[in-house]
């Protein structure tokens, strides 16, 4: 068994908290357009994996866990894959270069389990043989080129042409915690079909090349813990630029029992981060070292992990056999961790056999279990291949509600539930591959000629009103058109979808824009896949100064592109209108409105002035008034705050990708901030020990506000467990606010025993919430102690589960539109009247969920599992395409300023469905965009 899962970083739990809280607002759609992207700016496999061919009474152990595998391309948090068994199909294939010929010497990577890679020949052709029928993601790359894409594998497949253009590079700086270079560190890259280098004396590495998009790096180095960073390089043949501090590394050791005290050998231990994700198991480092990260326990169960930061984690254990298990958070400071202990209990089995739909059994299908309902997001997704028979068994998993599916090449199962909770087997299960719909139709460019071998995919339609059920195990897998353009997607429930046709997994500029809409059985589908253009130009400041030191380039969703001396140039960009907007850190945020890029052109800009924006001074002091030197002082819409001493490089990408702004405190406590937007923001500081302040508003405006003073409060601690219905209610997240202190919070995340630690919270009153978030939506309770700075409050938190189902039934006002809606449910009495007090309001607590609405017929917002007693429906009407990325970006710029309108309700013991209308005008209408 192998797992899978992308670079771990211990700001994962507040990457993952603040998707969370994006959903708060109407922005969440924009998750939409990521799934839709499907990380399509990464060669991602996007099938199934297998295990042994023959099955045995008993478990077979991690095979192999220092190789690597991806993960599939549905949206379980994590996965484990079991091995594949040999097969009987060959994949043949041919990587080309921009110049449509054969690339001699090219390397090909494969998403087999284990992953297996290939050197192509003379003329460019490879292959792979021994394979099971199933989708598999292929990459490829030679010199600055690479390429990649996803492809379905079937006994009368054509062979696969991956197409390589210019990559996307990024210079890694690695440096100790004096800022001295560390050199002969090795660098790679997060890509499963990963780049590696080595520092130089100066302490920097190329990576390239690189697939253009989100950078995942990951550094060793002797003497240090490994460190990882990531960055933003969205157009091939940009440059962005990573600094990476090693930290000295410390040993976690301890044991892995059974319930029973019985040691547990060769499962396999691992560092995940704050969010407790598993980490790659990946093949030896090049230098041979195994990864310091994971180790095996012995026959006494005993493990030690020799080389770990400081800073809060989580070790995860799996064999196989049992149920993976997640340690409690574990705090390193600056010594070894001894006597951990991890208890697994006895894992679930589920086992049985896939038929077609006259019930002959189907060989080298892919099996597929995760989580069910609010359960979704926080169980490991598990991956199987059935044997030549058509059995499959799966041992280790989680005991959890679950849900299983089975594809093969053609079709593919209905969902099938499963609860472990209880029972710890199920077996004689019977996938039955009788969902067969298919989507038909040609892909052509935008002069009306064939496109062949490109990549088509379907995704259903939630903004028409399709149910999200299923997408957790639904490979979304795409099919590649035949040299006449034509193409079939095959195994489809019926429904709506939203199609989308791309050349290459490496460019990602046309994904969540100008779909094609199809139903299942449509068969002459045609989709147009134009020239890709580009835009370019040059940033100037408004001073005369020449070219920002820094800065980057974002159009639409993309990833930002680093400008080099002020030039930048995004390639690869889908036919259409765009916003561009130009971020750094000495000039404020900037955007040029609706740019037309025409298909194979190239729009330039020319020189594009930034400005200086509004700038914030102040001082950091603590109660007595002493200034404090050493605070990070942090600006923006919403701020997240770290328990780490010394939080990863990487937290600063994720900063600045939510536009927060930052400056370190002098030895006088004071600091300064420019590039200050005009619209209002708010503004804090944090110390590692001495401790952090209130948010304070700075309100807007176009000229320099005030001189703020952030008096910092010393930090207490909290630990606590969460329960629903007397049980344990694991991994999920859970935040702390001070009561009055403005848009700010902490996070932790609860172990498999309901229990989480906050080791740095402000002393005064918090409020403390739990959320459970299911795809678009989310559930959450709420929860007030009192924090003594230096002391442990200890807190029991129970999520209440009730029997009543409230039905919201949104309508337009007379002479009003209303296309979509976000619906908020508080308990008690709430009145925001805008975005910026919902955000408020959910602070301060009391939230019980959200919900989305789609319009006219679409499935209306249902909030389940209340108990009888008063509660208010706040609601932002939506009117516009939420299907357009320009509208929802815009959406996204104003989300403060959108009127919320709130309704008190009563819901009763009984009936057990209650169903109330809220009334709602249009949308205000946004402010005309401003160059």
């Amino acid at each position: 068994m192998i797992r899978a899962r992308n670079l771990a970083h211990r700001s994962d739990m507040n990457r993952k908290l603040v998707g969370g809280l994006v959903a708060l607002v109407v922005a969440l759609v924009a998750v939409w357009f990521l799934w839709l992207r499907g990380d399509g700016d990464k060669p991602k496999p996007a099938g199934g994996s297998g295990r042994t061919a023959e099955i045995t009474p008993s478990a077979t152990p991690p095979a192999n866990p220092d190789e690597e595998a991806d993960a599939p391309r549905a949206m379980a948090p994590r996965w484990s894959l079991d091995l594949d068994p040999a097969g009987p199909i060959r994949l043949e294939g041919q990587v080309v270069g921009p110049d449509g010929k054969g690339v001699a010497g090219a390397e090909v990577w494969l998403s087999s389990v284990p992953p297996r890679t290939a050197k192509a020949e003379e003329d460019g052709t490879f292959s792979f043989d021994k394979l099971v029928g199933r989708t598999y993601a292929l990459s490829a790359k030679s010199g600055a080129l690479i390429g990649g894409m996803t492809y379905k594998l079937t006994a009368s497949s054509d062979p696969v042409v991956i197409r390589l253009g210019e990559g996307a590079t990024v210079v890694v700086s690695v440096v100790d915690e004096g800022k001295r270079p560390v050199a002969n560190a090795e660098v790679r890259s997060g890509d499963a079909h990963e780049t590696t280098a080595r520092t130089d004396g100066k302490g920097e590495a190329t990576l390239k090349p690189l697939t253009p998009g989100y950078a995942g790096v990951e550094v060793q180095a002797d003497g240090y813990a490994p460190a990882t960073g990531f960055t933003t390089v969205g157009s091939a043949g940009a440059v962005g630029r990573l600094t990476i501090t090693m930290h000295r590394g410390f040993a976690i050791s301890g044991h892995v029992v059974d319930d029973t005290g019985k040691p547990v050998a060769k499962a396999h231990v691992s560092v995940g981060g704050f969010g407790g994700f598993e980490r790659f198991e990946r093949e030896p480092p090049a230098s041979g070292k195994p990864d310091p990260n994971i180790a095996t326990t012995d026959d006494k169960g005993q493990f030690s992990i020799r080389a770990v930061a400081a800073g809060t984690h989580i070790l995860a254990a799996i064999d196989g056999e049992h149920a993976p298990v997640r340690s409690a958070p574990i705090t390193v400071t600056d010594r070894a961790i001894t006597g951990v202990q991890l208890v697994m209990k006895a894992g679930g089995v589920i086992a049985g056999t896939v038929v077609d739909a006259t019930k002959k059994p189907v060989a080298y299908a892919t099996v597929r279990v995760a989580g069910a309902d609010e359960q979704m997001m926080q169980v490991a997704g598990r991956q199987a291949t059935t044997d030549a028979t058509g059995a499959f068994e799966l041992r280790g998993v989680s005991r959890a509600k679950l849900q299983a599916r089975a594809e093969s090449e053609s079709a593919a199962s209905k969902l099938l539930t499963l609860d472990l909770t209880e029972k710890r087997e199920a077996r004689d299960l019977e996938l039955v591959l009788d969902v067969t719909g298919t989507i038909s139709g040609i892909v052509v460019d935008d002069k009306g000629a064939p496109v062949p071998e490109v990549q088509v995919s379907a995704f259903p339609d939630i903004l028409g009103g399709e149910s999200m059920e299923g997408m957790m195990l639904a490979s979304m897998s795409p099919a590649t058109t035949d040299g006449a353009g034509a193409f079939t997607i095959t195994g489809l429930p019926d429904g709506a979808y939203r199609l989308w046709a791309a050349r290459s997994t490496s460019s990602s500029g046309g994904w969540g824009r100008d779909h094609t809409s199809a139903k299942t059985g449509d068969k002459n589908v045609r989709i147009t896949l134009a020239a890709a253009g580009g835009i370019k130009g040059t940033i100037v400041t408004q001073d005369g100064g020449g070219a920002p030191k820094l800065a980057n380039v974002s159009v639409g969703w993309q990833a930002p592109t680093p400008a080099q001396d002020g030039a930048f140039e995004i390639r690869e960009l889908a036919a259409g209108t765009y916003d561009v907007t130009f971020r750094g850190p000495d000039f404020a945020v900037t955007t040029k409105r609706d740019v037309k890029v025409e298909p194979g052109k190239t729009v330039d800009l020319g020189a594009v002035t930034v400005h200086r924006g509004r700038k914030v001074t102040g001082k950091v002091v603590d109660r007595k008034g002493q200034p404090i030197a050493g605070a990070k002082v942090k600006l923006g819409e919403m701020l997240m705050f770290s328990d780490d001493d010394k939080p990863d490089d990487d937290e600063d990408a994720t900063e600045n990708m939510g536009g927060i702004r930052s400056a370190v405190s002098d030895q006088d406590g004071r600091f300064s901030i420019i590039g200050v937007p005009a619209k209002a923001t708010t503004l804090a500081a944090d110390h590692p020990t001495a401790g952090r302040s209130v948010s304070v508003a700075i309100l807007d405006g176009k000229q320099d506000p005030l001189p703020v003073t952030l008096t910092l409060r010393g930090f207490g601690s909290i630990s606590g467990k969460v329960t629903q219905q007397g049980k344990p209610l694991a991994n999920v997240a859970v935040t702390h606010s001070s009561r009055g202190g403005g848009a700010q919070l902490g996070a932790a995340e609860t172990d498999d025993q309901g229990n989480f630690t906050m080791k740095k919270v402000p002393e005064g009153a918090v409020v403390l919430q739990v959320m459970q978030n299911k795809m678009m939506s989310m559930k959450t309770t709420t929860a007030n102690t009192q924090v003594t700075a230096g002391k442990e409050t200890k807190v029991t938190i129970d999520f209440p589960v009730g029997q009543v189902t409230l039905v919201v039934q949104i309508k337009a006002a007379a002479g009003h539109k209303v296309d979509a809606a976000q619906v908020f449910l508080f308990s008690g009495t709430a009145l925001p009247a805008n975005g910026k007090q919902l955000m408020d309001s959910f602070i301060a607590g009391g939230a019980q969920g959200m919900k989305f609405w789609f319009g006219e017929g679409k499935p209306l917002p249902e909030f389940d599992e209340l108990v009888p007693g008063d509660y208010s429906i706040c609601t932002i009407p939506i009117t516009g395409d939420m299907g357009d990325p320009q509208f929802m970006q815009r959406i996204n710029e104003n989300v403060a300023t959108l009127k919320v309108y709130c309704r008190k309700a009563t819901v009763a013991a009984a009936p057990l469905k209650q169903t109330m209308t809220q009334e709602v005008p249009a949308m205000t209408p946004l402010p005309a965009p401003a160059n």
